[in-house]
């Protein structure tokens, strides 16, 4: 499951200060470079890499993406782009309505289920996985939903 994913971190990170900020696009592209050599000299990681858009042409397990017109650093593009372009003929583009830090429904839950099971095959497991979410009748996150569904396939 691919909750609002990003298409490319260094294009997300030019596109935030593009839309949040008042400095000047020439003066932002030398600090986004400054703070990319930074980061590379101090972990040794070059987060101009970070572009899962090149990769998913390879992907051909299952896959649910999860996006919304709401999300305030995603754009439903950059997902809608990235669930184009997986190789997997399995796979579902959703759409919530949700910001990207908000918690996720029981809805939201439900889809994933589905999802799961349906790739799965296994009515059992979501059968056990809805008695877990509907038990906690809460709002979920994206950690609480995977603490939950390792609990219900226990």
């Amino acid at each position: 499951m691919l909750d609002s994913p990003y298409a490319s971190l260094w294009e997300l990170i030019k596109q935030i200060g593009v839309d949040r900020s008042i400095i000047p696009g020439f003066i932002l592209e030398h600090l986004l470079d400054f703070l990319r050599d930074k980061i590379k000299q101090e972990h040794f990681f070059d987060i101009k890499l970070l572009e899962p858009l090149k990769c998913v042409s390879h992907i051909d397990t299952p896959l649910l993406f999860i996006t919304s017109h709401n999300d305030e650093f995603v754009r439903s593009q950059d997902v809608v782009q990235l669930y184009q372009q997986t190789a997997s003929k399995n796979k579902q583009l959703e759409y919530i309505d949700k910001s990207h830090n908000s918690g996720r429904d029981l809805s939201t839950v439900q889809l994933a289920t589905t999802f799961l099971s349906k790739c799965l095959g296994e009515r059992q497991k979501k059968s056990r996985l809805m008695k877990v979410c509907l038990k906690n009748n809460r709002h979920i996150n994206g950690g609480n939903m995977a603490e939950m569904i390792i609990k219900a396939e226990k």
